[in-house]
């Protein structure tokens, strides 16, 4: 299980976190949700390293404004990107998240790689769950649509008929019962019933400043993470990331780790035996000695 962490933004926006706690010295993760994640999509692979026997370790996970369990996007907000990355940072200062590990998808891959330029301490170390400096438009644009156009099931059942029927080619793996827990992380539950897990203006907002983030890509921001270790998981089906972007990745961070996630579209779920372990072998490769997140927790918990 996890704990709730409620907490107000600059603004007075009214945010939501969770807290896997794991009684370890070991670096903690902080898990960044894709353009209309939520904490609950962690679920899975945030229990299996807070349990991971010797090897367990805290995770955090944050609802993006928005998104989930957090307060929705306002209309004058400046930049959204931007907004985001002064929330999380505030969320990692509440938590004591100094040099935490940082796994991001898609979106909150950007979110992270942004975060470590304006904060250089905040991340030590990044894994990049299909999301790069330079996300393909196509895919992008893909991903609004069909958040916007998605409907509201009336029933659990449906819920997960209508992702399998949606996302079922790019998840060609999934059994019917892996559909109905990707739906419970997928929507959320209000009176029994789903519900929808984020702002339908999250796809205006960011339909509009897409073009600017397209001709201003990440790769500045990748550069300067030369000192942090990083792990790239490719989602094999995936129209999100080029191997061209994956090449100039590699060209540019020598030691990037890659690994492919099998017969998964973006974003990969991380809810398998092959993601959980990659995931949880890379931390512990690139681990430290000392607990620095306890004692701020607990100050505010």
């Amino acid at each position: 299980m996890w704990q709730d962490i409620r907490f107000s933004a600059r603004d007075g926006t009214q945010l939501y976190g969770r807290r896997y706690a794991a009684n370890s010295a070991k670096r903690p993760l902080l898990c960044l949700g894709g353009i209309v994640g939520n904490s609950a999509q962690f679920d899975v692979l945030a229990s299996a390293l807070a349990n991971n026997g010797a090897e367990r370790r805290s995770v955090f996970t944050i609802d993006c404004r928005g998104r989930g369990r957090s307060g929705a996007l306002r209309a004058k907000q400046g930049s959204p990107l931007l907004t985001e990355c002064e929330d999380v940072l505030d969320f990692m200062t509440i938590c004591g998240l100094d040099e935490a590990a940082v796994l991001g998808t898609g979106h909150g891959g950007q979110l992270a790689m942004i975060m470590a330029q304006l904060q250089p301490r905040a991340v030590g170390a990044l894994i990049l769950n299909d999301s790069a400096p330079e996300l393909e438009i196509e895919g992008v644009v893909r991903l609004l649509g069909e958040a916007a156009s998605l409907p509201v099931p009336q029933t659990w059942v449906d819920a997960a008929g209508l992702l399998q029927r949606q996302f079922g080619r790019r998840y060609p793996k999934l059994s019917a019962e892996q559909w109905q827990a990707v739906a419970r992380s997928s929507f959320l539950d209000v009176e029994g019933r789903p519900a929808r897990a984020f702002d339908p203006a999250i796809a205006a907002a960011y339909s509009l400043s897409r073009g600017t983030l397209a001709r201003h890509t990440l790769w500045a921001q990748f550069a300067a993470l030369s000192r942090v270790p990083v792990l790239f998981l490719r989602a094999e089906l995936s129209d999100m990331v080029s191997p061209q972007t994956i090449t100039r990745m590699r060209g540019m961070h020598p030691a990037l780790e890659v690994v492919t996630v099998p017969r998964e579209g973006h974003p990969a779920l991380l809810r398998d035996a092959g993601s959980i372990a990659a995931v949880a072998n890379f931390l512990a490769r690139n681990e430290w000695q000392e607990a620095r997140s306890e004692t701020a927790f607990r100050a505010v918990a």
